[in-house]
């Protein structure tokens, strides 16, 4: 395979990449449209709903709560890159401290399934 060829398969992947987006967004929609509606199911397919729950860190809590804890964890990662999350945080803070900076958040997976 030439260098030619490898470039033409990064274009085709890229355009690929593209439509499932599309075709991903398409799919989300029509679901949520259903779902407003209260279509839940029919005579084959149901939707499959699956929630999740997870801790993350609130930045701005953090801050707020723990200032020198935050600019020394602020300082380790560098601005470029500055994202924490809970585990960096435990470099600065004790686990009890953690939770007290983090907040919720729900999740929803939505699958159309074919029904038993």
């Amino acid at each position: 395979m030439t260098l030619s060829d490898i470039y033409n398969k990064q274009i085709e992947i890229a355009d690929i990449e593209k439509e499932l987006t599309s075709l991903k967004k398409e799919v989300a929609e029509e679901i949520s449209k259903l779902r407003s509606v209260g279509t839940l199911e029919d005579d084959t397919f149901k939707l499959d709903i699956k929630t999740s729950t997870k801790r993350i860190l609130d930045t701005d809590m953090f801050r707020n709560q723990f200032p020198e804890q935050f600019a020394k964890l602020f300082a380790k990662i560098g601005f470029d890159k500055f994202k924490p999350n809970k585990e960096e945080s435990k470099n600065v803070l004790p686990d009890e401290d953690i939770d007290s900076v983090c907040s919720s958040q729900v999740s929803e997976t939505v699958k159309v399934v074919l029904k038993k």
